[in-house]
């Protein structure tokens, strides 16, 4: 077996030890940084600024959330604040944002016992359209009470003033919500047959459209703002007569499963053309441009969608890459 002569293992050592010491030094020259303890607070301080800024625009951007929601956000962002303060108890921009949070915590404080009692009864009433309008009530139901609260809402603005505002703009919404788009295939398109889902699904267990109930109210506003919905109607294979895409939900393995469902109307009743169930997703929605579907599970501008392309016989999927969303 070969071995090197002990003398030339010495001197290799030796280099090696040099070579190590010298590239050690050197890296602890290059590398080291002299601590500025001023620095990192206000890098500290910006990080928390920045997470505030954040939860604010998203409070602004859906003002008719969930007021647990919005108080949720704007906990998350008085936190934040506080911890910026620490770094920075004279920052003028933190103390403006605590300020502002605090007014807009308090305008959604906790109203369990009104003083006034036709806002008692307008709380409770907006309480039930909410939990109609997030659980999928039905249409009848949700328009009475949304009428009985813009009732009251009218009220208030003729005894109270300001506060009924709040209430008659709350009850619109949510009242749009759950009417645009989200009805019955009869609500979109009044000339179309009845939609038995359960036959043109067959194969999936209990097959359904998706309602209002099935999406959080923030999706809803999001949809309403970009034009999506669980329901279109167009000629999506351009052979001159009506068709229909849905997103269902059917029951598989004890648990639901999205699908997208595409059918034209022919002699008082439908054909389907595209049935695909939609592996993994939770939620889901559709929309139209240029004559062509869009089936997305982000509802907003996104490269995240598919085109859903007639080929002749039946609809391709094709995942849109960096094209832009229906807006």
């Amino acid at each position: 077996m070969f071995q090197f002569p002990v003398c030339r293992v010495k001197a290799l050592s030796t280099m090696a030890v040099a070579l190590v010491f010298i590239l050690a030094s050197g890296c602890a020259r290059e590398f080291t940084i002299s601590p500025n303890p001023a620095a990192d607070g206000a890098q500290r301080r910006e990080q928390q600024l920045t997470v505030a800024r954040q939860r604010l625009a998203e409070v602004e951007r859906s003002p008719s959330a969930l007021r647990e929601e919005l108080r949720a956000k704007l906990g998350q962002a008085r936190a934040a604040v506080q911890a910026a303060l620490k770094e920075g108890p004279q920052d003028a921009e933190a103390l403006a944002l605590l300020a502002r949070i605090d007014s807009m915590l308090a305008q959604l404080g906790p109203r369990a016992r009104p003083e006034h009692p036709t806002e008692a009864e307008a709380e409770a009433t907006l309480d039930r359209l909410e939990g109609l309008v997030k659980g999928g009530g039905s249409r009848g139901e949700v328009e009475a009470v949304h009428n009985t609260l813009r009732r009251l809402a009218r009220r208030l603005k003729a005894e109270k003033g300001g506060i009924g505002v709040l209430y008659e703009k709350r009850a619109e919404y949510l009242w749009t919500v759950y009417a645009d788009g989200l009805g019955t295939v009869r609500d979109v398109c009044p000339g179309c047959p009845v939609l038995d889902v359960a036959t043109l699904a067959e194969g999936l267990r209990h097959p359904r459209l998706l309602g209002a109930g099935d999406y959080s109210l923030d999706d809803l506003e999001e949809m309403q703002v970009q034009g999506y919905a669980p329901l279109l109607t167009g000629d999506f294979n351009r052979d001159g007569t009506m068709d229909v895409a849905l997103i269902g939900r059917a029951e598989e393995k004890g648990k639901g499963r999205l699908f997208v469902l595409i059918a034209s109307v022919r002699e008082g009743g439908y054909r389907r053309l595209f049935l695909q169930p939609l592996l993994e997703w939770n939620k889901a929605a559709l929309a139209a441009k240029e004559r062509r579907l869009i089936l997305s599970h982000i509802f907003g501008p996104s490269d995240d969608f598919w085109w859903l392309i007639w080929n002749g016989k039946t609809f391709d999927s094709r995942y849109a890459g960096d094209d832009m969303g229906p807006k």
